[in-house]
């Protein structure tokens, strides 16, 4: 899974836009879904395709972006221990 931050200002509004493109795998597709619709209202959600599909998420409020981020950062541990142990 590939997160990518930046950190931007519009040349036409008035304040700095966060974007975080994250990418969409099958493995972890469920759980982002579940994390996407949690965060709806207060972010906007496009979904790009370059070499990789990515979800993009847009907000100009950091302190949903690094709650948004952090949210993501602790589903993945937990996935790779539950595929852990179903292997055994």
């Amino acid at each position: 899974m590939i997160i990518k931050l930046k950190l931007r200002k519009g040349l036409d509004r008035k304040y700095s836009d966060i974007v975080a493109w994250i990418q969409r795998d099958t493995e972890f597709e469920k759980d982002i879904v579940d994390v996407l619709e949690f965060f709806n209202e207060n972010i906007k959600i496009t979904q790009k395709r370059r070499f990789h599909k990515y979800y993009k998420i847009k907000t100009s409020n950091l302190a949903v972006m690094i709650s948004f981020i952090s949210t993501i950062l602790e589903i993945i541990p937990e996935t790779l221990i539950i595929e852990e142990y179903e292997k055994n």
